[in-house]
């Protein structure tokens, strides 16, 4: 069995948001972590190429959804 962990980022520098010691936290516990990042515009993306190089990380466009 698999383990796979999900969550999604954007902009995390600009919003002092620890997402580098969250994934961390949580490698030891899952086989994958799949990280939706959302074209974030203050060094995230970048900082999370450098963070390990098994994980793979998708970038999407996040559209705004009118209610």
């Amino acid at each position: 069995m698999k383990i796979s962990l999900y969550t999604a980022l954007r902009n995390c520098i600009q919003q002092d948001y620890p997402y580098l010691e969250m994934l961390r936290h949580h490698l030891p516990l899952a086989d994958e972590i799949v990280v939706n990042e959302g074209f974030s515009t203050d060094g995230t993306f970048e900082s999370l190429k450098d963070f390990d190089p098994k994980r793979g990380f998708v970038r999407y466009f996040w559209k705004a959804v009118p209610v």
